[in-house]
């Protein structure tokens, strides 16, 4: 995925933000057809999207953006 953005989006990159650990809950909640995050919200992959759902609050659009990733990062940010 890496490799794809770098060489057909031009000023895209991609940085690691965080993972989402393996963990039981997930596969329960897909049994149970229910959001893992709704089902166990204390769990290691809920608590995971939330840390990684509060950085990405954090990010700051880039200075200058051309050609469709305007458009990502206003849709992103501001809906």
């Amino acid at each position: 995925l890496y490799q794809a953005c770098d060489h057909f989006l031009s000023g895209v990159s991609l940085e690691l933000t965080g993972i989402i650990p393996r963990d039981p809950a997930v596969r329960e909640a897909v049994v149970r057809q229910e959001p893992f995050c709704i089902g166990a919200p204390e769990s290691p992959a809920a608590l995971a999207v939330d840390g990684l759902a509060a950085a990405i609050t954090r990010w700051e659009p880039p200075r200058q953006t051309d050609g469709n990733i305007k458009f990502f990062w206003k849709k992103l940010l501001f809906g």
